[in-house]
């Protein structure tokens, strides 16, 4: 069979036709591929003129690769082409390609179909070459002869074709140049296969009777293959320039922005060479302007800077620290930040498709600045904490001691006669007096916490009977408001253990005392259980109510210091906002 084939080539081809021929329909199918991969990256409005271009191509080169070829086809006889036949030759391959562009770009576009689609246009390309070839075969017309064809050949051609089209379909994607190269040698192959291995199968018998009709002579096909070509490179050419335009006005775009972005930029190759720099990247690194060139490797720009002393971390172990910066660069670690030349850098390294990297430079030295200044701020702001807690803890000192005179002598006046309204303004005074104790506690312990004065006991304590006594002191409030005061504690947590009771008291007294002022009915509990579920030694005492309550936006603020939920409750129930602020740092 192939012997068939190279002897119809060698017999009753001119090879430099053929070759021609050849030529012309890689380029043209190279083109037409490059036209559809470039459709299918673009948005459906944008593609409309390359959908259109790429079946234009393909149809009009592989149309004149057919009579190129049957120029170089020695038939013995003289030939004309009818010219309505010639002319429905082309628009059927031309119709071809169009559907099959369809077909890749549906396969671009839906998940799952790549493949499918891609047999489907193999298909349609084959069945569209066919019907050119044929068609343009019938369209002859020769003096003294008719063409017979051998049906088994026909077929071996049309099959053979049909594979080399669907194989592209196994090819990867043709937005790399080996892709597109693959996919234009098999299609070209294709289109070859199919014509020369047809050729093989054509017969002439000659026939005497059989006079030359009218239609087209050699001449005129050869003009109508020259526009044909002129009309291929036409295209081919403007569709090209288009593209090579297009990918120039963007990346002159690409390099503007990189060239106007604040941080440094440079981009090295898969060898860890320099490809290109923005003007930032070189005045950030002013020491590199001798070896600042394309092709410089990253280790000797590293080298360039130990040299020049920029790396302060890297005097004394200049090897190890560039094999440090090596690894961490390969392997694409968070940003690095460094100091150079005096200067604080934050460094990272990113990769690329083709196994380079692209180094982004920021100068964070004024953040620096800013965090040590803000850092400085803060520890100010903590020593005037401090020195404000010292001052209230000692003015606490200072106010408690008069105040306790003041108790003592109010005491002491109850055990003597006085009158009603004596009476009245001496339990003013005692009010008052305990209402002021009790600020100045709060913040005397709050005084002690924020400067880390206040150590918290280690003792043994009863913790059934802990929680019991300080219920116990607001279990007549809540019985005087006509609230039900429930305490309990399970007996899992009725058990002997060790902390500070004064404190464990101090807190659940504020949280019952706050409990049963804002509550008006209802009721007030403190329960205290175990809770397995996180740790065998772990308890949880809960205090509930059911007053005014609060939402979550209040909850965040209730807990800082001098807060309560707004003004009108601390006009109407009272208190400092302190207790659960204590509570919270306790």
């Amino acid at each position: 069979m192939m012997g068939g084939v190279l002897s119809c080539l060698v017999e009753r081809h001119d090879w430099r036709i053929a070759s021609l021929a050849i030529l012309a329909c890689v380029f043209s199918i190279g083109i037409a591929l490059l036209l559809s991969e470039r459709a299918r990256r673009l948005s459906p409005r944008a593609r409309r003129p390359y959908t259109l271009s790429a079946p234009l191509v393909a149809g009009l080169g592989v149309w004149t690769t057919h009579f190129i070829a049957m120029l170089a086809y020695d038939v013995g006889v003289d030939i004309r082409y009818d010219p309505l036949q010639t002319f429905l030759s082309l628009v059927i391959v031309t119709a071809a390609f169009w559907v099959a562009m369809q077909l890749h770009l549906i396969g671009a576009t839906e998940a799952g179909w790549r493949r499918r689609s891609a047999l489907s246009a193999g298909a349609v390309i084959t069945a569209g070459v066919a019907a050119m070839h044929f068609v343009g075969m019938d369209a002859m017309r020769l003096s003294g002869a008719v063409l017979t064809w051998n049906a088994p050949r026909v077929v071996l051609a049309v099959a053979g074709a049909l594979v080399l089209f669907s194989a592209v379909a196994w090819l990867p994607a043709m937005n790399k140049w080996r892709g597109l190269a693959a996919a234009t040698a098999l299609s070209s192959g294709g289109v070859a296969w199919l014509h020369f291995v047809a050729m093989t199968a054509v017969s002439l018998t000659p026939a005497p009777g059989v006079l030359l009709s009218q239609g087209a002579s050699a001449a005129v096909v050869t003009l109508w293959i020259a526009l044909g070509v002129a009309l291929t490179l036409s295209v081919a050419a403007f569709f090209t320039g288009m593209i090579w335009w297009s990918r120039r006005s963007v990346l002159g775009q690409l390099l503007e922005a990189v060239q106007a972005m604040p941080d440094g930029v440079g981009v090295y190759d898969a060898d860890d060479r320099l490809v290109m720099w923005n003007q930032r990247y070189s005045e950030i690194h002013p020491h590199l302007a001798p070896v600042l060139r394309p092709g410089v490797s990253f280790r000797e720009v590293l080298e360039v800077g130990i040299r020049a002393g920029v790396y302060a971390d890297a005097i004394g172990r200049e090897e190890a620290w560039i094999s440090e910066r090596l690894t961490s660069r390969r392997t694409l670690l968070a940003p690095r930040e460094m100091q150079v030349a005096g200067r604080w850098l934050r460094v990272q390294d990113r990769p690329t498709v083709g196994g380079g990297a692209v180094t982004v430079c920021s100068d964070i030295s004024d953040l620096k600045r800013n965090a040590d200044a803000l850092a400085e701020a803060r520890d100010a702001a903590d020593a005037a904490n401090r020195a404000k807690s010292r001052f209230l803890a000692n003015m606490s000192h200072e106010i408690r001691t008069p105040l306790n005179g003041v108790i003592g002598v109010a005491q002491a006046l109850t055990r003597t006669e006085l009158s009603q309204h004596q009476q009245e303004m001496l339990e003013l005074i005692q009010s008052s007096s305990r209402t002021l104790q009790t600020l100045l506690s709060d913040i005397l312990d709050l005084a002690r916490v924020e400067s880390g004065r206040l150590e918290l006991k280690e003792e043994p304590l009863d913790l059934a009977r802990t929680v019991e006594e300080a219920a116990l002191l607001y279990a007549a409030a809540a019985r005087d408001k006509g609230l039900q005061f429930i305490v309990e504690v399970a007996p899992e947590a009725q058990v002997w253990t060790y902390g500070d009771p004064v404190r464990l008291k101090q807190v659940l007294t504020n949280l019952v005392s706050n409990a049963v002022k804002f509550t008006a009915s209802g009721f007030v509990s403190l329960t205290v259980d175990a809770v397995p579920a996180e740790a065998p030694q772990t308890l949880r005492f809960v205090v509930q109510d059911t007053g005014i309550g609060f939402d979550a936006q209040t909850q965040a603020r209730l807990f800082n210091r001098f807060e309560q939920a707004d003004g009108d409750i601390t006009r109407h129930y009272g208190g400092s906002g302190l207790g659960l602020a204590i509570c919270r740092e306790l």
